[in-house]
Protein backbone atom coordinates (compact mmCIF):
# COMPACT_ATOMS: atom_id res chain seq x y z
CA UNK A 1 0.00 0.00 0.00
CA UNK A 2 1.72 3.42 -0.95
CA UNK A 3 -0.55 6.33 -0.42
CA UNK A 4 1.62 9.70 -2.08
CA UNK A 5 4.41 6.84 -3.37
CA UNK A 6 5.45 6.83 0.27
CA UNK A 7 6.05 3.54 2.01
CA UNK A 8 5.01 4.83 5.68
CA UNK A 9 8.53 2.84 7.14
CA UNK A 10 9.29 6.53 8.93
CA UNK A 11 7.71 8.30 10.98
CA UNK A 12 8.61 11.59 8.78
CA UNK A 13 6.16 9.75 5.71
CA UNK A 14 3.41 9.45 8.67
CA UNK A 15 3.57 12.99 9.31
CA UNK A 16 3.19 13.98 6.00
CA UNK A 17 0.55 12.13 5.35
CA UNK A 18 -1.76 13.26 8.05
CA UNK A 19 -0.77 17.02 6.44
CA UNK A 20 -2.03 16.29 3.33
CA UNK A 21 -4.69 14.69 5.10
CA UNK A 22 -5.58 18.14 7.16
CA UNK A 23 -4.52 20.04 3.66
CA UNK A 24 -7.47 18.58 1.27
CA UNK A 25 -9.79 19.16 4.41
CA UNK A 26 -8.94 22.76 4.78
CA UNK A 27 -9.13 22.73 1.12
CA UNK A 28 -12.36 21.17 0.64
CA UNK A 29 -14.24 23.46 3.27
CA UNK A 30 -12.49 26.28 1.81
CA UNK A 31 -13.85 25.52 -1.61
CA UNK A 32 -17.54 24.87 -0.70
CA UNK A 33 -17.47 27.48 1.31
CA UNK A 34 -18.61 25.28 4.22
CA UNK A 35 -18.46 25.91 7.83
CA UNK A 36 -16.25 23.15 9.71
CA UNK A 37 -18.75 21.86 11.85
CA UNK A 38 -16.45 19.48 14.55
CA UNK A 39 -13.21 21.40 14.40
CA UNK A 40 -12.84 24.80 13.69
CA UNK A 41 -10.58 25.96 10.11
CA UNK A 42 -7.98 27.70 12.17
CA UNK A 43 -7.72 24.80 14.81
CA UNK A 44 -7.12 22.48 10.99
CA UNK A 45 -4.63 24.99 10.28
CA UNK A 46 -2.69 24.60 13.25
CA UNK A 47 -3.14 21.12 13.33
CA UNK A 48 -1.50 21.31 9.48
CA UNK A 49 1.80 23.28 11.01
CA UNK A 50 2.05 20.85 13.69
CA UNK A 51 1.88 18.15 11.61
CA UNK A 52 4.56 19.72 9.68
CA UNK A 53 7.12 20.32 12.01
CA UNK A 54 7.10 16.85 13.03
CA UNK A 55 7.40 15.53 10.05
CA UNK A 56 10.56 18.14 9.82
CA UNK A 57 11.82 16.89 13.41
CA UNK A 58 11.53 13.41 12.50
CA UNK A 59 13.32 13.47 8.81
CA UNK A 60 16.26 15.64 11.00
CA UNK A 61 16.33 12.54 13.32
CA UNK A 62 16.30 9.93 10.55
CA UNK A 63 18.65 11.90 8.74
CA UNK A 64 21.37 11.35 11.50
Amino acid sequence: NKLLGLSFTKASEVWICYAVWKLVRIANLMKLNKTAENEPLVDSLRDLGNYCKLSIACLMDEQK
